[in-house]
């Protein structure tokens, strides 16, 4: 089992990926290899250091590796009580593991019967409490179960001579989106997908009705715990009390409109993900043979493919799937990933307005007909409707049934 979200996957044997993150013993034989080489002694120096001395004079924060060492002794590093007493996961070479990505690092604090995770931030933000205090409140009032509830804790943990914020939350045993769906395209669980995109959809619906959007809905922050869907990293959070604020981050590249900027910070942040997420699921459940397109980086989609549709071998694949309900919505995808980010609908919407795609074209013939030079296709706003649930839900079938 997998245990909360990681946005980035570690590259090395040490838990950033970094070199400085290695042992300590282990920077030095490097740095004598330096030194045998001709490179120098002060390039040696700063490689038995725990990073380069430029980038402490640029950088006062705290890289992954400082927060790595601090917490080696969790008495001194935490403020918060129970984590004083616990024990973070380590690795073979004695150091705490961090799930690091390009915002945070997070690490899992054993603590008794109880296990936490604990985000640590990799780079100043003035707004950060404040928005943290704000989204805490939106979340205690809307009572979703599926979002993962925090602490923030302005002070939470010393690197050094200074205190730094950290996010504390209870650790979620559960498998990330894509190792799930891994599992079950393994298992031939069509069922189990079908299952999935539903639960996705409705979990869409609930975060909407609770006027929240996630801002990075991704594999990574999508967990599944048995039967239901969890959501952790709010950093992107978009809640009504931050209407015409700019975003603090853009999202996973592989999941984001092509056009997505700062500027677009608003309730309709998730529409563009959530529509590729769910028809990456209905895809699956109908084509497992789709799972080719994984990278370990995303589901099947990647941002090459949103910014030229025409040219993928994803849409080009998902044009011919036997399953109509998967080609229209991917030639929905398709129109949309050429216009503006503004029009994009919400996924209730996008199901609902399959008559956009209309009876005068067959599906699919979007694909043959877009070559490398197509002008972009205007792209109509959908008004939300009535949903045909019976007619999407007809799954692995080839369409609803004609009288």
């Amino acid at each position: 089992m997998t245990s909360y979200a990681p946005t980035a996957r570690r590259a090395g044997p040490w838990p950033s990926g970094r070199f400085e993150a290695a042992p300590r013993g282990l920077r030095h034989g490097v740095a004598l290899l330096v030194v045998l080489l001709g490179a120098g002694p002060a390039l040696a120096q700063n490689w038995i250091g725990q990073r380069p001395v430029v980038a402490r004079r640029k950088v006062d924060w705290p890289l992954a590796s400082d927060f790595s060492d601090a917490l080696q002794n969790p008495r001194s590093a935490f403020r918060v009580p129970a984590l004083q007493q616990g024990a973070p996961t380590r690795n073979p070479y004695g150091l705490p593991i961090a799930i690091s990505g390009a915002f945070a690092s997070v690490y899992k604090v054993k603590c008794g019967q109880r296990a936490y995770a604990v985000r640590c931030f990799l780079s100043p933000d003035a707004e950060r409490q404040q928005r943290y205090q704000q989204i805490s409140a939106h979340l205690a009032a809307a009572r979703l179960p599926e979002l993962v509830s925090f602490e923030y804790v302005r002070e939470g943990v010393r690197v050094r001579n200074g205190w730094y914020p950290i996010v504390q939350m209870d650790w979620v045993t559960a498998r990330t989106l894509d190792r799930h769906v891994g599992e079950r395209v393994e298992r031939a669980d069509s069922a189990g997908l079908e299952r999935l995109a539903e639960e996705f959809r409705s979990l869409m619906r609930r975060l909407r009705d609770a006027r929240i959007a996630h801002g990075d809905l991704q594999h990574g922050n999508i967990l599944v715990e048995g039967q239901n869907l969890r959501l952790v990293d709010f950093d992107g959070m978009f809640i009504p009390a931050f209407q015409g604020r700019r975003a603090t981050e853009l999202g996973h590249p592989h999941y984001q409109h092509p056009g997505r900027g700062g500027e677009h910070f608003d309730l309709d942040l998730d529409n563009f993900s959530s529509i590729a997420i769910y028809l990456s699921l209905k895809a699956l459940a109908a084509d497992r043979g789709l799972w080719r397109f994984n990278t370990e980086e995303n589901l099947i989609f990647t941002r090459d493919d949103f910014a030229n549709p025409g040219r993928s071998p994803v849409f080009a694949a998902l044009a011919q799937s036997a399953c109509l309900p998967v080609r229209a919505l991917a030639a929905r995808l398709a129109e949309l990933c050429r216009g503006p980010l503004a029009q994009v609908p919400t996924l209730e919407q996008a199901l609902g307005g399959f008559a956009a795609v209309g009876p005068a074209a067959p599906l699919g013939a979007w694909w043959k007909g877009q070559g490398a030079q197509a002008a972009p296709a205007p792209v109509a706003p959908v008004q939300a409707g009535p949903v045909d649930a019976d007619w999407w839900r007809q799954g692995n079938g080839h369409g609803p049934k004609r009288p």
